[in-house]
């Protein structure tokens, strides 16, 4: 939907409740418009009078405490979560947002909990899956992180954020083989992607084949220069790591270095420079609820 149609449905929304105050799913379908525009404040205000009109849905509650935990506001964001869950224990949703909310204050156990029920309410959701597994792997459990991976690539075999997390799991656990499947696959979706070219060239580089090393770093390299990034900053700290990685490659002896020394020394070029990409809880509308929870 474009900023036209969006304008077109807000200002439907807008004459609904101007006919009728008490017309619950025009506050809630305009809160979701708010959020589509970023606009967290109005988008709570609309709730908060949804609210008032339903206390009982689950859903208000999970979408108000979705936008408290967009503004920073964890525990107004914790308290409408759990009353969602109160209304609708089975309602899957609502576990994803929290578990994600408790990761972002590195509650990670809790989180853990959290997501372990989404998955097992709804065991389709790739997003969940992938969200247990970034907790688990901020828990130091590699093994079950590349594992939850693998259940989120089960069911979106081509993400290419699932395929790159699993492979540096997987090479950090030494199964260099599978992380190069990973990063490959990755490769054809992404034919100039820098990141896949820099951690096959670690892969190589732990394998003792610096030539080889040498030459995915140059494309990791060449591949950075030729995107027009938004920022210096990012595009220059990983040309400046995968520099320094090339010129480690080509250093004399390497290959007695490299099982001691050279992946620490790998960890520690790596450390801050990777790129993230948020993941915005879900709001849900009312009447995609409904087709999802009859009953409730």
């Amino acid at each position: 939907m474009d900023a036209g149609q969006l304008n077109e449905v807000f200002q439907d929304f807008n004459r609904a409740i101007e006919l009728d105050e008490n017309e619950l799913a025009a506050w809630v379908n305009r809160s979701l418009v708010w959020s589509r525009q970023g606009n967290l404040d109005r988008e709570i205000e609309d709730l908060n009078r949804a609210a008032d009109l339903a206390p009982r849905s689950a859903v208000i509650f999970n979408n108000r405490g979705t936008a408290w935990q967009a503004k920073g506001k964890y525990e107004k964001a914790e308290s409408d979560l759990r009353q969602a869950l109160t209304l609708a224990p089975s309602y899957a949703l609502v576990h994803e947002n929290m578990g994600i909310l408790l990761a972002e204050q590195d509650r990670h156990h809790e989180s853990v909990e959290s997501l372990s029920q989404a998955v097992e309410l709804n065991p389709r959701s790739a997003r969940g899956w992938s969200h247990r597994a970034q907790v688990q792997a901020s828990l130091g459990r590699a093994e079950q992180a590349a594992e939850d991976y693998g259940r989120a690539l089960e069911i979106r075999p081509d993400d290419p954020d699932f395929l790159i997390r699993r492979a540096s799991l997987l090479m950090d656990l030494g199964k260099y083989e599978t992380s190069e499947v990973d990063l490959l696959r990755r490769i054809e979706l992404l034919p100039n992607d820098a990141d896949s070219f820099n951690d096959l060239g670690l892969i190589r580089l732990r394998q003792g084949r610096t030539q080889e090393a040498v030459e995915l770093f140059d494309k990791a390299i060449s591949s950075i220069r030729s995107q027009p990034w938004p920022c210096t900053i990012v595009p220059a700290s990983f040309a400046t790591r995968a520099s320094m990685r090339r010129q480690l490659a080509c250093l004399p002896g390497l290959s007695t270095l490299l099982p001691a020394t050279l992946p620490p020394l790998i960890g520690g070029l790596t450390a801050g420079c990777e790129s993230r990409t948020r993941n915005w809880p879900c709001r849900i509308s009312l009447a995609a609820y409904a087709s999802m929870h009859p009953s409730t």
